[in-house]
Parts: C-alpha cells; sequence; structure tokens
C-alpha cells in the first residue's frame, strides 16, 4: 500500500509548515522535501481551496499554515487527495472459505483500525512527540 504523490506531497508539506512559523517559501518546501516545485503547486491548490494554508506571493512568498495544527487530524489530510485506505483491493474471490473469509475480516479489521489511529492523531500531537523517541 502506497500513498498518491499528490496526497503524500500534501501530508508532508503540511507537517513541515505546521513546523516552521510564518511564511514558507517554496524553494525551502523543494529543498527540505524532495518535492519538486510542481508537486508542491499541485498540492497546495487543493490545500487552499480546503482552507488548510494561504499563499502569498512576490520576493517574500511562499505558503503558510492558517488552520491550527490541532484541528487537522492525519485522516482528514489523506481524504482530501483519496477515498480512504484500502487493503482490501478491487478484485476480492467470491468463493468464500475458512482463509478467505479470514483474510477478508482481517484485512478489513487492519483497515478500520488504522483509520481510527490517523483519527485520533493531529498535527499538533505530532509536533509535541519527543523525534528521538516517537512518544
Amino acid at each position: 500500500m502506497q500513498l498518491q504523490s499528490t496526497t503524500n506531497c500534501a501530508l508532508w508539506f503540511l507537517a513541515y509548515l505546521a513546523d516552521h512559523k510564518g511564511v514558507v517559501p517554496t524553494r525551502d518546501l523543494t529543498s527540505a522535501l524532495g518535492f519538486s516545485k510542481q508537486s508542491i503547486v499541485i498540492s497546495a491548490v487543493k490545500l487552499k481551496e480546503k482552507g488548510y494554508i494561504q499563499t502569498t506571493n512576490g520576493p517574500f512568498g511562499g505558503y503558510m499554515l492558517c488552520r491550527s495544527p490541532a484541528d487537522i487530524t492525519v485522516q482528514e489530510i489523506l481524504a482530501l487527495y483519496d477515498d480512504g485506505i484500502h487493503l482490501i483491493g478491487e478484485k476480492v474471490p467470491q468463493k468464500s472459505g475458512c482463509v478467505i473469509d479470514n483474510l477478508k475480516r482481517l484485512l478489513e479489521d487492519a483497515e478500520n483500525d488504522l483509520e481510527q489511529i490517523l483519527c485520533s492523531h493531529t498535527l499538533a500531537d505530532l509536533m509535541k512527540e519527543d523525534c528521538a523517541t516517537g512518544k
């Protein structure tokens, strides 16, 4: 399972903005995150449209977070670009059987658990965690 590139960029983009106060120039984002300017701009369109960021133009322009990190969950960022995290693919065997049914149930449970974890963590929570231990 891997995030789509726009989703991935947006997630790291907002995390970086949450960790830096004020306006962050595009060149700082591209060098710090390793995404192209085009990827940053594409991700920024929806983030701006949905009220997560604001942009400023000019020589001191860039991007700034305009919502509190405490009000942004990891899950909601992912949901902006994807329709959720799916461990069960589009093709699921039609036949049932003990192992197939148990695997389907396991993957459904894992999806639900992951969604609950991502819904329960805000950017502010991540800012509070000790960077060395992740706790």
